[in-house]
C-alpha cells in the first residue's frame, strides 16, 4: 500500500507531502492546479522515463519519494530479498526515491540503496497499477493482456510450470549450441591433431631416454679424449716407473722403518699404505674404464639422429620434452573428447526433444484453457461496461499465433513463436459505438474509456490481481449523473480489496472517498506553488459542493453534497 508521497521541486510543486490511506483516496482540485502532476511524480518514482523538463524553474534537482507498506504475500518481498534491498529495520517497509538533476542525470534508490532504473520499474509495476494518461497504462500495452486473461482463468500455476520448462529448454538449447560449436572447432582441427599425435607417438619420447642419449652422445663424441686421459691417469697412478703408487709404497716403508724410533710414525705409515691401496683401486677402475671406451662412429650417428628427433619435437611442440609430453596428452584428451562430445550432443538432443514435447502439450492445454476463459471474461467485462455507461460496447479477446521456424512448440508440422507463457498472442479489442468494428483497445479508446475498461477489468479480476495499489485518472471523462454514481460505487467496492487513488471532477465519485485530498494552486511572492490538503468535515462538504456548483457555493449545494456523502456512506465528520 502507498502510504506517503513526497514531491520536491517537480514542475510547479515546490514541496508537497501526501499521506495516503487504505481504501479509496480521492483527489480533487481546479483544472491546472496540479492534480495530474502528483500522478506524474508517482509515475517518475515508479520508474517512468523523465527528463529535466520536470524540474521546477531554478531548481538544481527534483526529488520524488514514495513510502509503501508491503502486504504479507507481496511478490515485491522476494524481489527485494533477491537484490539485497530489504529494509534493515522493518521488512514490511519500503521507500522508493528518484532524483532528477538539472544536468540531465538521474538516480534511483530503493530503501536508500542505489539501483538501476529497470529494477525500479520492475518493483514499481508490482506495487502500483496506474491508469489514465500516464506511462503506467498497462491496459494499452497488448503484452499485458495475456496477464489479465491468465489471472481471470486462474492459470498462474500452469503458466509457472510452462515458464520453468521454457527456461529449461532455453538452457538446453544454449548448451547444445555450445557443444555443436566445440565439435565443429574440434572437427576442423581433428586432422591436424591426429598428425601431431602420430608424429609425437612415432618417436615415443621419454624424459629418461633423452637424458641417457645426451650422456651417451657426450661420451661417444669424446671417446678419443676419454681413452687418452684415462690411460695417462692410469700410468701416472700405477704403471710407469715413479708412479704415485710406487712413491706411496716407498714413503710407507721409510716411515715404517722409523716406527721403532718413534711409534707415532708407524700410524702414518699405515695411513700411507691405505692411500696406496686406494690409488691401486682407482688405477684398476681406470684400466677397466679405458678398455670399455668405445669409439663407435655408427653408434654416435645413431644417438645424434635420435636426439635430432627430440629437437624437432621440442621445436614444434614445446621448449622441453616435458612440454612435448604435455602437448601429447592434451592431443589425446581433445581427440578423445570428440567421441565424448558426440555422445553429449545426442543426449542433449534427446533431452531437448523430451522438454519440447512437454512444452507442446502444456502450450495446447494453456491455449484451450485461455480460449474457454476468454468467453467468460468477455461477458463479465461487457456487463461491467454496460453498468459504467458503455451499454453498447463490445469487448473481445482476440487470439493469434506467429509462425517461427525457430519456435519451440510445433503443432501439425508448424512451429510457432514461443514465450515463457506459451504460444498465444492475446489482445483486447473494443467497439464503443454501434456500427463501429472491433479494433485494438489501444487504438480505439480514449483516456476515459481506457480507465473505465480498466475499472471493469479490475472489478472482474479483483480477487486475483496481486498489485495492491491502483491509480485512476480520467475515469470520469465523458460521464455524468447516474453512470458517475455507478463508477463511484465500483471504485468504492474495488477499494475494499485494494487501495485506490482516483483523480476526479465529479461529486458522485468524490463522495465515495474514504480520504479526500484537495490540490490547490496559489501565488506567493510572484511564484506559483501547489499544495495538497486532506479535507475533513465541512471542508469536504464544501469541496464536493464546489464540484456541484462551480465557484459559488450555496446552502442548497452543501445539502446536495451531504446527501451524496450519506448515500455513499461517507458522512462528513469533524476530525
Amino acid at each position: 500500500m502507498l502510504s506517503k508521497l513526497r514531491v520536491q521541486d517537480f514542475a510547479v510543486i515546490d514541496q508537497v507531502e501526501v499521506g495516503f490511506e487504505p481504501g479509496l483516496n480521492i483527489i480533487t482540485g481546479e483544472t491546472g492546479a496540479g492534480k495530474s502532476l502528483l500522478i506524474d511524480a508517482l509515475g517518475t518514482v515508479l520508474g517512468a522515463r523523465s527528463d529535466t523538463t520536470v524540474l521546477r524553474s531554478g531548481a538544481e534537482k527534483a526529488v520524488v519519494e514514495a513510502e509503501f507498506t508491503l502486504p504479507p504475500a507481496s511478490p515485491v518481498r522476494a524481489l527485494l530479498e533477491e537484490n539485497g534491498l530489504v529494509h534493515p529495520e522493518d521488512p514490511d517497509f519500503l521507500v522508493l526515491r528518484r532524483e532528477i538533476f538539472a544536468s540531465g542525470r538521474s538516480r534511483a534508490f530503493v530503501n536508500d540503496s542505489p539501483v538501476a532504473l529497470p529494477l525500479l520499474q520492475e518493483i514499481g509495476d508490482l506495487l502500483v497499477d496506474l491508469h489514465g494518461q500516464h506511462e503506467h497504462q498497462s491496459l494499452l500495452r497488448p503484452a499485458t493482456h495475456i496477464l489479465y486473461l491468465d489471472e481471470f482463468a486462474s492459470l498462474a500455476a500452469r503458466v509457472a510450470e510452462f515458464g520453468l520448462l521454457y527456461r529449461e529448454h532455453s538452457r538446453l538449447t544454449k548448451e547444445l549450441a555450445e557443444l555443436n560449436e566445440r565439435e565443429r572447432v574440434l572437427q576442423e582441427k581433428r586432422e591436424l591433431f591426429e598428425f601431431q599425435l602420430k608424429e609425437i607417438e612415432s618417436v615415443q619420447p621419454t624424459v629418461e631416454e633423452e637424458a641417457e642419449l645426451i650422456r651417451t652422445e657426450k661420451i661417444l663424441s669424446n671417446s678419443q679424449r676419454l681413452y687418452e686421459s684415462t690411460s695417462l691417469a692410469y700410468e701416472l697412478l700405477y704403471e710407469r716407473e715413479g708412479s704415485v703408487a710406487e712413491l706411496l709404497d716407498r714413503a710407507a716403508n721409510e716411515l715404517s722403518a722409523l716406527s721403532s724410533v718413534d711409534p707415532s710414525l708407524g700410524q702414518l705409515a699405515d695411513e700411507l699404505d691405505q692411500a696406496r691401496l686406494s690409488v691401486s683401486e682407482i688405477a684398476k677402475t681406470l684400466q677397466n674404464y679405458r678398455t670399455r671406451v668405445d669409439s663407435d662412429p655408427a653408434r654416435l650417428e645413431e644417438v645424434r639422429q635420435r636426439l635430432a628427433l627430440y629437437a624437432r619435437l621440442k621445436k614444434r611442440y614445446g621448449l622441453t620434452t616435458e612440454e612435448v609430453l604435455r602437448h601429447r596428452d592434451e592431443l589425446r584428451r581433445q581427440l578423445g573428447e570428440f567421441t565424448s562430445l558426440r555422445e553429449q550432443i545426442e543426449e542433449k538432443q534427446k533431452q531437448l526433444a523430451e522438454v519440447g514435447a512437454r512444452l507442446t502439450t502444456l502450450a495446447v492445454q494453456l491455449s484451450e484453457a485461455r480460449r474457454e476463459a476468454a468467453r467468460g471474461l468477455e461477458k463479465a467485462v461487457q456487463e461491467q461496461l454496460a453498468e459504467l455507461g458503455m451499454p453498447r460496447a463490445q469487448f473481445q479477446v482476440v487470439f493469434g499465433r506467429e509462425e517461427d521456424p525457430a519456435g519451440v512448440v510445433e503443432l501439425e508440422g508448424v512451429r510457432y513463436r514461443t514465450t515463457s507463457r506459451g504460444i498465444d498472442q492475446v489482445e483486447f479489442y473494443l467497439s464503443t459505438n454501434p456500427g463501429q468494428g472491433l479494433r485494438p483497445l489501444a487504438k480505439v479508446a480514449s483516456g476515459g474509456e481506457v480507465s473505465r475498461v480498466m475499472l471493469a477489468l479490475k472489478s472482474v479480476l479483483v480477487h486475483c490481481d496481486p498489485v495492491p495499489t491502483m491509480i485512476f485518472d480520467e475515469v470520469d471523462m465523458g460521464i455524468s449523473g447516474r453512470i458517475a454514481q455507478v463508477v463511484g460505487n465500483k471504485l468504492s467496492s474495488l477499494a475494499r480489496e485494494r487501495q485506490v487513488v482516483c483523480i476526479t471532477h465529479l461529486p458522485q465519485i468524490a463522495s465515495h472517498g474514504d480520504s479526500h485530498f484537495l490540490v490547490e494552486k496559489f501565488d506567493s511572492s510572484g511564484i506559483t506553488r501547489t499544495q495538497v490538503r486532506k479535507l475533513r468535515g465541512r471542508e469536504r462538504e464544501e469541496a464536493i459542493a464546489r464540484l456541484l456548483s462551480g465557484e459559488k457555493v450555496l446552502e442548497t449545494h452543501l445539502e446536495a453534497a451531504r446527501a451524496l456523502l450519506r448515500e455513499a456512506g461517507q458522512e462528513a465528520r469533524e476530525e
